[in-house]
């Protein structure tokens, strides 16, 4: 758990001008994210089986795409940049070594995320619970039969009508926040690169 938060600090502290060092807050993306996901849940159906297939499908396709990219910057495969002298240059090249060292965690709180909506997902796509098999289960286990049928039945029902919604509404935060965080991502990969090329004119 340590290092997830780790990973979420040092991501969310990626958020700053880059030309100015001023922090952004990261609250307003988090209750952005809050919101769309419980607009959802109230407003549109459960999601269908043929929904959570393609969500699986699509959000595996990008982390394997992230994994090649982590793969990318473990291997150093950036190069350090040239100091040629002059001052000026030499603090760009210091804060683009910087910028492509946030990209790792950039991809690493990316993978969290999707790995996270992912399984969500699969435990939407779990068969329905056999009540009528457990119940029978419960009817030759004295210690359990604390509640009538009729309450365990109730039981069931209260814990479904929060259980479902609940997963749905951690399920689209989880999406939109790594689909976000890819495009922005990808985004930060094209600055870094397109600085770098103006850096070595």
């Amino acid at each position: 758990m340590s290092n997830f938060a780790d990973i979420v600090r040092k991501h969310n502290a990626t958020y700053y001008d880059f030309d100015t060092d001023i922090q952004r807050s990261v609250w307003p993306r988090y209750l952005i994210v809050a919101l769309v996901s419980a607009a959802y849940v109230f407003v549109f159906n459960s999601l269908s089986t043929d929904a959570l297939g393609a969500l699986l499908t699509v959000q595996s396709i990008l982390i394997g795409f992230s994994f090649s990219v982590m793969f990318f910057l473990l291997s150093g495969s950036i190069p350090e940049i040239e100091d040629n002298g002059s001052i000026e240059s030499d603090l760009k090249r210091k804060r683009l070594t910087k910028l492509s060292k946030e990209l790792f965690y950039n991809v690493s709180y990316f993978n969290v995320i999707a790995i996270s909506s992912v399984v969500l997902a699969l435990l939407l796509l779990l068969p329905n619970f056999d009540t009528r098999s457990f119940l029978e289960w419960v009817q030759n286990h004295n210690a359990l039969q604390f509640w009538t049928e009729a309450q365990w039945r109730a039981k069931f029902a209260l814990v479904a009508d929060y259980l479902f919604p609940t997963l749905e509404f951690l399920l689209i935060a989880f999406l939109t926040e790594s689909l976000a965080t890819f495009a922005r991502t990808v985004g930060r990969v094209s600055f870094y690169f397109e600085r770098r090329l103006k850096l070595d004119e």
